[in-house]
């Protein structure tokens, strides 16, 4: 199996999400938000289009688009952000205003459900990888 797995990405290389595209509202606002949840900078922006990305160039780039049209209903697609300490994460990202949403947990669950200032669902997922 781990010969099929090395396959596989040897074939894959030229291939990788270079940048997940999130639709906002209020550019300007969701770059201050996003920059400011992420630690993330600002590489390109336009009045229509911003890409962000991580400084230390470990993480695929958050781009955020324009969009005069409103959310209607849940995300097809979201973020899942990994915390070693999701709990903060948490009560951080709604101090920079993002909301938890009422949702039906399964006991033992990892991840808390929020939304960003536009609507945008994504999840803090405690990390497999943090240190305890």
């Amino acid at each position: 199996m781990r010969g099929a797995v090395r396959r596989v990405r040897e074939v894959r290389m030229g291939l990788f999400v270079g940048s997940t595209v999130v639709n906002t509202a209020d550019l300007e606002r969701a770059i201050a938000f996003w920059t400011a949840a992420l630690g993330y900078t600002v590489r390109d922006a336009d009045e229509t289009f911003a890409v962000l990305t991580d400084p230390a160039r470990r993480w695929s780039n958050l781009s955020l688009q324009h969009s005069d049209e409103p959310k209607r209903g849940r995300n097809r697609v979201h973020l899942d952000l990994y915390a070693t300490d999701r709990e903060g994460e948490v009560a951080r990202l709604e101090g920079l205003g993002a909301t938890r949403l009422p949702w039906q947990y399964e006991e033992g669950h990892d991840h808390v459900v929020m939304a960003d200032l536009d609507g945008n669902e994504f999840c803090v997922v405690q990390s497999p990888f943090a240190q305890g």
